[in-house]
């Protein structure tokens, strides 16, 4: 990755790690208010320079090619049945 794509992309992978982390430590009940705090203040601190990069693109529009939507089950380069 370089360019000015790169900060982006590497802090939403750093994001979606920390989230799983997350997800497993919530669902076994071994978190506490603060742990729950940081990560949450994490993505609402992610989600300033994402827009900010979305503004920037194109058309005001980041370009969505071979992207798939949050929630899709299919994983790049799937096809949704």
């Amino acid at each position: 990755m370089s360019g000015r794509n790169s900060q982006p992309a590497v802090s939403l992978t750093r994001c979606r790690w920390i989230l799983e982390e997350v997800a497993h430590s919530l669902a076994a009940d071994r978190m506490t208010a603060t742990e729950c705090r940081n990560p949450a203040e994490a993505v609402e601190a992610l989600a300033s320079p994402l827009r900010e990069h979305g503004d920037h693109a194109p058309g005001g529009k980041a370009p969505l090619t071979n992207a798939h939507s949050v929630g899709s089950s299919t994983r790049e380069g799937e096809i949704e049945r």
